[in-house]
């Protein structure tokens, strides 16, 4: 990803469903969430791991409070 590119919007994959997004996005207050939060998020959908900074990104939600330094 070049400086040029790296603010487009990324295009949404076919596996992120209306439902998946309003659930984050009630989840995320203030378009924050905590690292346990999209963990559990995660978990309660059966998405990877690696997959939630995909979401977090293509919903523009801050993660906050990373316990492992993933995000």
């Amino acid at each position: 990803m070049s400086k040029a590119n790296m603010f487009e919007a990324k295009p949404r994959e076919e596996w992120v469903t209306p439902e998946m997004e309003h659930s984050l996005r009630k989840l995320a207050t203030s378009g924050e969430l905590t690292c346990a939060q999209a963990m559990e998020f995660a978990k309660s959908h059966k998405i990877p791991m690696k997959q939630m900074k995909y979401l977090t990104d293509l919903f523009t939600i801050k993660l906050k409070s990373c316990q492992l330094g993933c995000f």
